[in-house]
Parts: structure tokens; C-alpha cells; sequence
């Protein structure tokens, strides 16, 4: 829903992630970007998730895909 996942420690503790799936010409996910960052170190949420779903969206236009 809303274009991009995150997690915050569940993976590594101490770390957070954000990520967005590279759609195909038929919107399936055939790659995705992700952003992993310390905790303490911690960018501007809503920033980063929407450079990260933009960078995914200019992949999925060059790949003959549909953005999300």
C-alpha cells in the first residue's frame, strides 16, 4: 500500500531497512532497492523510503516495467 517496506532491528539489531520492489511490464517484482542504515545514524524516514521507491520507479521504466 504503500509502496515500500521497512524493518527496524529485526533482522540485524541495531540496523533498520527500507525497500521497494523493481515492477515488470506485467507489475510483477523481478528485483528490488534497499537501503540498510544504523539506528543511531538514522536518516529522515520519509525521505529516504521516497528516494528509495523513486529510484525502484526509474528502474521499472527503464527495465519496460510499470512503476508502483
Amino acid at each position: 500500500q504503500r509502496g515500500h517496506a521497512t524493518e527496524d532491528g529485526e533482522i540485524t539489531p541495531g540496523f533498520a531497512s527500507v525497500a521497494a520492489a523493481v515492477l515488470d511490464h506485467n507489475g510483477f517484482p523481478l528485483a528490488g532497492v534497499a537501503v540498510t542504515y544504523p539506528v543511531e545514524e538514522a536518516p529522515e524516514a520519509e525521505a529516504l523510503a521516497a528516494a528509495v521507491r523513486r529510484t525502484a520507479d526509474q528502474l521499472s521504466r527503464r527495465l519496460g516495467g510499470n512503476p508502483a
